[in-house]
Parts: C-alpha cells; sequence; structure tokens
C-alpha cells in the first residue's frame, strides 16, 4: 500500500475522529496565521519597497539615479522590482492594514508548505506543529513586510522541489527556471536555489545504497534556476550587484547578519532542534531521511552559528525532515499508540484556539516604530532640508516623503556601502559627530529620543531642539533657520 493510501486508512480507522481532526488541523492553522499576524510590522524596509514600487507605478520605469537621498553613492539597480510593486499595489488597493495582512499571509503560505507536505498523516502534523509555531516566534524581532517573506515562501518552495528529487521523481526544467525568475524578481535570496541543490546532491552520493545516484539531475536544477536568474530587468547586471552586496561590508554589519545571541535559551533550543534532526536522520536511517539530510543540516547548523538570518533556514529544513520521518513512524505505530495521541491532539488544538484568541485580540499600530508626528513637522514648519536621520527610520521617510525632501541614509545600504553607512555609524555613536553634521551639510537632524547624539545635540549652542516626541527629537541648525516660523 503507498504511502498516501496508508495515511488516509489510519486517519480513517476512527470514522467519527475525522471531523475532529479536521478541525484540529484548521485550529492549528489558524493559530500559525495568528501568530504571524501579531508579529508582523511595518519597518524602515517596508516603506521604502512601498516608495520605490509607487515610484516605478507613476514614472513607468525603473529608476536611474535615487530619488530619495542625497548621499547615494552609485546609480541604483533596484533589487527585488517585482515585489517593490506589488507592495505599492496592495497599500494602494488595501491601504497599510492590508499590506500587514498580505505579508502576513505569504509568511503563512511558507509555513504550511513546510509543515503539510512533507508531515503526512494528522499524528505527525501534530507533533511537528509545534516546532513551526516556535519557527514564527524565534522570528518574531524580524518578521517585517518586506521583500524577505517571498524570500521565506520561495525557500519554502525550493525545499519542497528538492525532496522531490530525493525521492527519485523528476523536477521539470520549467519549473527550474521559473522558480529563478520569479525569485531574483522577488527577493535577493535566490542564490539559496542555486547552492543548495549541488549540496544537497553531493550530500546524496555520500549516501551508502545498492545503486549510487547521479548527481545530474541536482546540477540540471540548479543550472536552469541560474539560467532563470537572468531573466529579469537588469539581466546580468542585478545578478552582478546582489552578489556585491552579500560581499559588502556593510551588510555583514546588520543585526541580522551577526552571529546569534549565544546567552539566549532560545537560540540553544533552535540548534537543539537541528541537532535532534541530524541524530533522528543518523539513527532512523528511513527512506525519508538519513545521512544526507544529515549533513545539510550540519551545514546549515554551521552558517547559523555565524549569522541570525541563517539560523530560520536550519530550524525549516529541520522541520521539512522531522515530518517526513514521524510520518513513516507513526504510520508503522500500534492503534494503542494512535489513541493514546487523541487526547494530545485535542489537548495541542485547545492550546492553538487559546494562542489564535490572544494574538488577534491585540491591536496593532503599524506606526508605532516610526517618526510619525516629527516627519510631519519637518514639513509643516519648513525646516531646512539636508536632513540626518537613522538607518531605520529612513525608509520610513522615503514613503512619507516621497522625494520631494530626501534622506540621509535608509535600507538600501548597497547605496551606502563606500562611506555614508560607516558615517551614519559614527554619529549613532559620538564618534565625530560634529565634522559629519558639517561635511554633509545637515541642517536638520531627525534622531532616537535618549540617544547619545540627542544628548550631544541638546548640550551645543549649534542647535536649537525643535520637538521631543515619544520615540524621536528634532533639532535645527540655529546658523540655517533663516525664514522658517520658527525662527521667528
Amino acid at each position: 500500500m503507498k504511502t498516501n493510501d496508508a495515511t488516509r486508512l489510519q486517519d480513517s480507522e476512527a470514522p467519527g475522529w475525522a471531523w475532529v481532526d479536521r478541525g484540529c488541523l484548521a485550529l492549528w492553522v489558524v493559530a500559525l496565521f495568528a501568530a504571524t499576524w501579531r508579529n508582523m510590522d511595518l519597518l524602515g524596509d517596508s516603506f521604502w519597497s512601498v516608495a520605490t514600487g509607487q515610484w516605478i507605478l507613476t514614472h513607468r520605469r525603473l529608476p536611474v539615479e535615487d530619488p530619495f537621498s542625497y548621499t547615494a553613492e552609485r546609480p541604483w539597480i533596484v533589487h527585488m522590482p517585482l515585489s517593490q510593486v506589488l507592495f505599492a499595489c496592495v497599500m494602494q488597493r488595501f491601504g497599510v492594514m492590508g499590506l500587514v495582512l498580505f505579508g502576513s499571509l505569504l509568511f503563512t503560505g511558507a509555513l504550511l508548505l513546510l509543515w503539510l507536505p512533507h508531515a503526512r498523516g494528522i499524528a505527525a502534523r501534530m507533533w511537528v506543529w509545534p516546532l513551526v509555531l516556535w519557527l514564527v516566534l524565534r522570528q518574531a524581532d524580524d518578521l517585517c513586510v518586506r521583500g524577505q517573506v517571498f524570500g521565506d515562501l520561495g525557500y519554502a518552495v525550493l525545499l519542497l522541489l528538492l525532496f522531490r528529487l530525493r525521492d527519485g521523481r523528476a523536477v521539470h526544467g520549467a519549473i527550474a527556471m521559473a522558480l529563478g525568475c520569479l525569485w531574483i524578481n522577488l527577493h535577493a535570496s535566490v542564490f539559496l536555489a542555486v547552492v543548495m541543490p549541488v549540496g544537497f546532491g553531493v550530500a546524496v552520493l555520500s549516501a551508502p545504497a545498492t545503486r549510487r545516484p547521479s548527481l545530474g539531475p541536482w546540477v540540471r536544477f540548479s543550472a536552469l534556476v541560474a539560467a532563470g536568474t537572468l531573466l529579469n530587468p537588469y539581466g546580468i547586471r542585478l545578478v552582478a550587484d546582489l552578489v556585491t552586496l552579500m560581499r559588502a561590508s556593510s551588510t555583514h554589519r546588520i543585526d541580522l547578519f551577526r552571529p546569534p545571541d549565544f546567552g539566549s535559551p532560545g537560540t540553544w533550543l533552535s540548534l537543539a532542534l537541528v541537532v535532534g534532526s541530524m541524530i533522528a536522520s543518523l539513527g532512523l536511517r528511513t527512506p525519508e531521511a538519513g545521512v544526507p539530510e544529515a549533513l545539510v543540516l550540519g551545514a546549515l547548523l554551521l552558517a547559523g552559528c555565524t549569522a541570525r538570518r541563517y539560523e530560520p533556514l536550519g530550524l525549516a529544513f529541520a522541520i521539512v525532515v522531522l515530518g517526513r520521518i514521524l510520518s513513516r513512524r507513526l504510520l508503522a505505530a500500534a492503534p494503542r499508540g494512535r489513541a493514546f495521541a487523541r487526547p494530545a491532539r485535542l489537548a495541542m488544538a485547545a492550546a492553538a484556539a487559546a494562542l489564535s484568541f490572544r494574538e488577534l485580540a491585540v491591536d496593532k499600530d503599524p506606526w508605532r516604530d516610526v517618526p510619525v508626528v516629527e516627519a510631519r513637522l519637518i514639513d509643516e514648519l519648513g525646516l531646512p532640508d539636508r536632513v540626518a536621520n537613522i538607518y531605520h527610520w529612513g525608509g520610513y521617510l522615503d514613503y512619507v516623503w516621497a522625494g520631494h525632501r530626501k534622506v540621509f541614509i535608509d535600507g538600501r545600504n548597497q547605496l551606502y556601502d563606500r562611506r555614508v553607512f560607516d558615517d551614519s555609524l559614527r554619529l549613532a555613536s559620538l564618534n565625530a559627530w560634529e565634522a559629519i553634521l558639517d561635511d554633509y551639510g545637515v541642517n536638520t537632524v531627525l534622531w532616537e529620543r535618549g540617544s547619545p547624539l540627542d544628548r550631544a545635540l541638546g548640550a551645543s549652542p549649534d542647535w536649537v531642539r525643535v520637538r521631543r516626541g515619544r520615540i524621536a527629537v528634532v533639532y535645527v541648525r540655529r546658523s540655517a533657520l533663516g525664514a522658517t516660523p520658527l525662527s521667528r
């Protein structure tokens, strides 16, 4: 009997439980969405993505010179052009909360692709569900409506296709090319789809087998994805620019690309889950998982120890592997064991319902982390141009000012990698801050309240404080006040 048939047989052994199991599964799915919705935010990257998409839709072309900042150090090659346009369209049609919902649905879809196709049967899905929920909670501080949600969706699709190859099934070349084409236009993490197939294929060759599999399908898949990446508005220029961005010093100084906090219990729990998956793969040696999966998990574990960004990749792979292992092991479980799991799934469904109620009841404020009042005040008072702003607010200023007033820096770090990114860090740490403000001709400063620069400007006779808000402060250079309303 095929596995799918066995799964249906297992689920139908107690006809009265069929609807209960469907209800439990629905509650688990809703809980994943609720946790995603609760933590999905609009941060700087969200806003500059929308601003970029609106600019493209308005001008019917891709920009060459940066319209948003006065410090850009190179021509602008728009990364993720399709995602920017999609975000702008959703924002225009459904508003800011619609954009948050759109991002939440995309990320939830990625979670379901990691979970449901690989964990077959209600029992396997029940035991894997907490791991999927942990993946959401582990990324709670980083969930944001940006191109990354498309990257997560692409990674889930990639694993689905790679494990299809792992099972000896074919993947049509057009699918591989379409994956590369769509992914590079939606997010820069497309290189995972070029590197991982070859790595996984080499790992598969290391597994003991009566007939050694061929590396050809894996290499062919990778090559077709790579060919698909060239199908973008810039061709090879975009690919080269993304490679440059990956190697840029500014990228490696962004928080997501720094090592995880090894003093955090959450970090150790994530690492333990990946290690546990490796041990399960090596110990159980089922056709669904074995030495190749353990080798890939080991590589992802090492990557996760070097940068926080790679930790979710290892967790996602572990979820797939454990789902496949549990599907086989639980299908062979005795009826008594399956009966024992029924109270467990009811308890887990009740926990999912409680979690959903709590998370969906939260009053979301997508504007809480951006200086809404201060940005409007700068415009209303006609304060002098050349505004200095912190890195994470630049994207919001791109959106709200739409280029009629330009910013110092925003989340497009590829435009500022030569000097500006370093100078923004020096400003934040008060390293030659006066010289930096003078060099860039800064006349207005929009910065974090209570920061070292806030205290320094407040103590300086050359600067006038205009506003001290909930999260932000505004200062103006005294000599640049001119005929503004503030000077009167």
